[in-house]
């Protein structure tokens, strides 16, 4: 009996192939719970919950077919994926942010001088 922890190679396999639709419906049913506890673990809003999972499960059918058993297990390689799509998320979150707190800023400045 497989644990609900260890990652079928051949379920992995399958899913290289992006026409594969059971493989990639099996790999989101089997790891969305995985990709929304880490993302909670690292901080993530509850609001961008629904769209930075879809983000995290595009990078990995990209980079699906490098992955190498030989050098990480499978949760090690795609908890990495999650973690990269992460610092992506917030880098962007805090750059609009300081953007949107740049743009106030100069406003009140200019209403002030008006």
């Amino acid at each position: 009996m497989i644990s609900t922890f260890q990652t079928r190679h051949s379920l992995l396999q399958r899913a290289t192939d992006l026409q594969d639709e059971g493989a990639w419906q099996e790999i989101v049913q089997q790891y969305n719970h995985f990709i929304r506890y880490v993302l909670n673990q690292l901080g993530v809003s509850h609001d961008n919950l629904q769209d930075l999972p879809q983000q995290i499960l595009i990078a990995l059918t990209k980079s699906l077919p490098s992955y190498d058993r030989k050098k990480a297990k499978f949760r090690i390689y795609f908890s990495s994926i999650v973690r990269n799509k992460a610092n992506s998320y917030f880098r962007k979150y805090y750059s609009a942010k300081r953007s949107l707190n740049r743009l106030t800023t100069e406003n009140s400045v200019h209403e002030e001088l008006s």
